[in-house]
């Protein structure tokens, strides 16, 4: 279901996490693994965000729209991650943005299809749902910021990663894939907020407009995910200083390791014959 899918949105990140972990912890301070993810994982990037592009463009449900903009953000995040150590804070705060957007587009998804009837969440022309400018609103903020228009978090997030990148090779073709996919999910956006919210039922589509009652569950979870959004923006300074300080943590092997291991194995050691 849509608001399970919303819970989950956060697991294809915790992935990410995973490979930035791996990748700053056991590779890039190592001879023969310092650039062993560097030109696939970078290729895997660019592919991903070319086929949930696509993937959006084919939706034929909100829903489905929202699961191809999951892909397109994974895409980005792991081109980035291939790019260099520098990447990180740029990274681990588009992160935080894209989590919480996808995750309230999943919820207004399940808001949209209980209001529509028997067309729930299909990009069709029909009955215009219920509390029709309250869900119109909300969906104008998400698409604002899933596509990376100013001045909501998606910019931000865009933006940090663009410049984070410049000093790579790639930073072309990571430029190139994050231009060319946002204004393509703003064009896909517009057309669903028309299709949905603002194109006048057609006679062949036309059923009659559910009640003015609130929809099952409400919009709590949905404005708390927009709020924290909005989080990411007014308090962008020093959430960015702090994502600098876990940056340079995840960088910091020996910390690490010494906080694993503690003296442990050192002990051990003195103690055989």
């Amino acid at each position: 279901s849509l608001p399970v899918a919303a819970l989950f949105a956060i697991m294809t990140k915790v992935g990410i996490y995973g490979v930035i972990r791996t990748s700053r912890l056991a590779f890039d301070d190592t001879v023969f693994t310092a650039d062993l993810a560097g030109s696939w994982l970078l290729a895997a990037g660019l592919a991903t965000i070319v086929f949930g592009t696509l993937g959006s463009m084919a939706a034929r449900r909100l829903a489905e729209l929202c699961a191809n903009l999951v892909l397109i953000s994974t895409g980005i995040l792991i081109g980035s991650l291939a790019a260099s150590a520098t990447t990180d804070a740029a990274a681990l705060y588009y992160l935080a943005h894209t989590t919480l957007v996808t995750a309230a587009l999943f919820l207004l998804a399940e808001q949209v299809g209980r209001g529509r009837g028997a067309l729930g969440d299909g990009l069709r022309s029909g009955p215009k749902p219920a509390y029709v400018r309250r869900l119109g609103l909300r969906f104008a903020f998400l698409a604002v910021a899933v596509c990376g228009a100013p001045p909501l978090s998606g910019f931000l997030g865009k933006l940090m990663l663009l410049r984070a990148v410049q000093p790579d090779p790639a930073a072309p073709a990571l430029w190139a894939a994050l231009l060319i996919s946002g204004f393509v999910t703003a064009l896909v956006l517009a057309r669903t907020a028309s299709v949905l919210f603002w194109e006048s039922q057609s006679a062949e589509t036309s059923q009659p407009v559910l009640g003015e009652a609130r929809p099952r569950g409400g919009t709590g979870p949905l404005d708390c995910l927009i709020g924290a959004s909005l989080v990411l923006v007014l308090a962008a300074a020093p959430i960015t200083d702090y994502l600098r300080a876990t940056a340079r943590q995840l960088a910091a092997r020996d910390d690490y390791i010494a906080a694993v291991l503690g003296v442990a194995p050192q002990i051990i050691r003195d103690r055989r014959p």
